[in-house]
């Protein structure tokens, strides 16, 4: 009986003990990252505005007759301020997108998807550079078609985009794709989204393919196809300010 009631009254007595411990320690292990919830609110931040330029980047982006290069330039040549507004911000919300995207790795608290999420998040962090510095071709088309007559400028943008360079960027481009889409499929297995975030992008990036382009068109497509991105931003602006109301 002695023994039993020792047992019973250290127990409740060692709680109180340990509770203050574990938030000492946790209170500390924030206070050796001050720069954490900053980072974290500048990618949560970056992902958004990211996803906000590059819809505004569709959507002024010059109409063009077909996919042919001689229609694509003189579409530049046809709208050229239009044209450069569309490449800025096109080149802004990729580069923006793969800031935010730098952040993902440290979302997951558990171990189930982190590493799904951490790789794709690189795969699409890279193939958002990659397209943020093809799109500043735009503005060498734009030259071409204003400066060069049509046909000499048609062969001098379909040289240069016949580079091995580009198409090892092409290659890169799909892998980002399939990384776009587990980084979603891990943040779901890993409890921070909801399923249908993953759905998103089966659902757009086909229909983006498959249909001719159109400015109003595809910006729609793509003002869907960001809300995944748009959502995990708010994930990241959420985990700074309760990192920083902790703190």
């Amino acid at each position: 009986m002695t023994t039993t009631s020792s047992t019973h009254s250290s127990t409740p007595g060692d709680a109180p003990v340990a509770a203050p411990r574990a938030a000492r320690a946790a209170r500390a292990a924030r206070g050796a990252q001050p720069w954490r919830p900053p980072l974290t609110a500048l990618a949560g931040g970056a992902l958004l505005t990211g996803a906000v330029l590059f819809t505004a980047g569709m959507v002024t982006s010059p109409p063009q007759a077909s996919e042919s290069t001689a229609d694509y330039l003189a579409g530049f040549a046809a709208a050229p301020v239009q044209t450069q507004v569309s490449a800025a911000l096109l080149h802004f919300g990729n580069l923006g997108t793969a800031l935010g995207l730098l952040a993902v790795p440290a979302l997951p608290r558990v171990r189930r998807g982190a590493l799904l999420a951490t790789a794709g998040a690189l795969l699409s962090a890279l193939g958002a550079l990659v397209l943020s510095g093809w799109v500043m071709f735009d503005f060498i088309g734009l030259q071409l078609a204003l400066q060069v007559p049509a046909e000499q400028a048609v062969s001098v943008y379909d040289a240069t985009f016949a580079s091995p360079f580009f198409a090892y960027a092409g290659i890169l481009q799909a892998f980002a794709v399939l990384g776009n889409l587990a980084v979603l499929v891990g943040l779901v297995r890993a409890g921070v989204l909801r399923w249908w975030w993953a759905a998103v992008p089966v659902l757009t990036v086909p229909l983006l393919a498959a249909v001719p382009f159109n400015p109003l068109l595809h910006g729609a497509l793509t003002a869907v196809g960001v809300l995944p991105w748009c959502a995990v931003g708010v994930v990241l602006l959420r985990r700074a300010r309760l990192a920083s109301t902790a703190a």
